[in-house]
């Protein structure tokens, strides 16, 4: 039966912040995942940059 702990373990999964501090703290995942956010930060600026450009050219 499914509510019996013990036979539902096998179906339990780690939360994504156990996986992540796990993942993370092996160096070649965590070195990876500070170049990928900081390409994310710039892609995040260059879109607000767009935006703003965008939003000056309109008119009124």
């Amino acid at each position: 039966m499914l509510n019996d702990p013990e036979e539902r373990c096998w179906m339990s999964r780690p939360s994504f912040e156990d996986f992540k501090k796990k993942a993370l703290s092996r160096p070649t995942v965590r070195e990876e995942y500070e170049k990928q956010g900081l390409a994310f930060e710039r892609r995040k600026k260059r879109i607000a940059l767009r935006q703003m450009s965008v939003e000056r050219c309109q008119y009124p």
